[in-house]
């Protein structure tokens, strides 16, 4: 099921993990979301290999040089694009209303199929006004195909060309 992560764990949406979560001076929050067939450990293994420390991940650079706060999204990608962003903008609502803090702002980097996944939820929080998107100021999106990935082009191709067959029954 789709959760928030930190440091790979499960982290709560309760008042108290949330408390341990924002420190006092930092309510700026940053969620990464891994592409197809990965998790949140996907940002660890490319900060790993590019900066040669195995503990290292981009969102504990993002919090050491701009002072974010920086979480993870772990989602099930065999779903549709559009089951997990409804989830993710009802999730990212959980969290902003059990915060014990105003988060002031919120920051969503996507890679691949997270891209797609943040972009839906966007879509979602903006349609059902969650107070969220109020507070988001930037999506990034690594990699994202939104015009479609090849491989999902060819598919619906070859899907419509056997739908297109007689065949007997």
């Amino acid at each position: 099921s789709m959760s928030f992560r930190k440091d790979g764990n499960y982290l709560e949406l309760t008042a108290d993990s949330l408390d341990e979560l924002f420190s006092k001076e930092n309510t700026k929050l940053c969620i990464f979301i891994h592409g197809l067939a990965c998790t949140e450990w996907w940002w660890s293994s490319y900060a790993e290999k590019e900066y040669g420390d195995p503990r290292l991940n981009y969102g504990q650079l993002l919090e050491k040089d701009l002072g974010y706060t920086s979480i993870y999204l772990r989602y099930n990608s065999g779903l549709h694009i559009s089951k997990n962003g409804a989830s993710f903008t009802k999730l990212l609502d959980e969290l902003v209303k059990a915060s014990p803090r105003e988060i002031e702002e919120i920051t969503i980097i996507g890679h691949s199929m997270g891209g797609l996944v943040a972009r839906s939820a966007c879509y979602y929080g903006e349609q059902e006004d969650h107070s969220w998107v109020k507070k988001l100021k930037r999506v990034f999106c690594l990699g994202a195909p939104h015009f479609g990935a090849p491989l999902e082009k060819v598919g619906n191709f070859l899907t419509n060309a056997l739908h297109s067959i007689n065949t007997p029954g």
